[in-house]
C-alpha cells in the first residue's frame, strides 16, 4: 500500500470517528488525556519500521484519542493532536483539507483546517 493510500485510508477512518460531547467531566478529561498519552507513546516506540496498516492504526488512535482529550479541554492532548496533524499534513496537505470538511471533533476539525492547503 502506498503512503498516499495509507493517508487516504486514515482520513476515512478518522472522519468516521464520532465527535465528543462538549463539557465532559473531569473523569472524561483524565481518561482521554491518559489514552492520548498512551497512544502517542505506542506510536513513538514503534519507530519507522512498522507496516502501513500498523502506522495507519497508530496515527488514527493518536488523532482520535487526543481529539477527545482536546475537546474535553486538556491542553497536553491539544498539543499532541496538533503535533500529529502537523506531521500528517506536512506530508500531504490535501489530507487536512478532506478532514477539515468531514471530521466531527471540533478540535480535530480546527487543527486540520489550520494545516490544510492555503487558499
Amino acid at each position: 500500500m502506498t503512503k498516499l493510500a495509507v493517508l487516504l485510508a486514515l482520513v476515512a477512518a478518522t472522519a468516521a470517528a464520532t465527535g465528543c460531547k462538549k463539557g465532559g467531566g473531569s473523569a472524561d478529561k483524565a481518561k482521554y488525556s491518559a489514552l492520548c498519552v498512551e497512544s502517542d507513546k505506542q506510536m513513538a516506540s514503534s519507530g519507522s519500521g512498522v507496516g502501513a496498516d500498523t502506522f495507519q492504526m497508530q496515527m488514527s488512535n493518536v488523532m482520535q484519542t487526543c481529539a477527545l482529550g482536546c475537546d474535553a479541554a486538556d491542553d497536553p492532548s491539544c498539543k499532541t493532536l496538533d503535533k500529529a496533524v502537523t506531521a500528517l499534513c506536512g506530508v500531504t496537505p490535501s489530507i487536512c483539507d478532506q478532514m477539515c470538511t468531514s471530521v466531527k471533533s471540533a478540535s480535530l476539525k480546527k487543527a486540520a483546517c489550520s494545516h490544510g492547503t492555503k487558499k
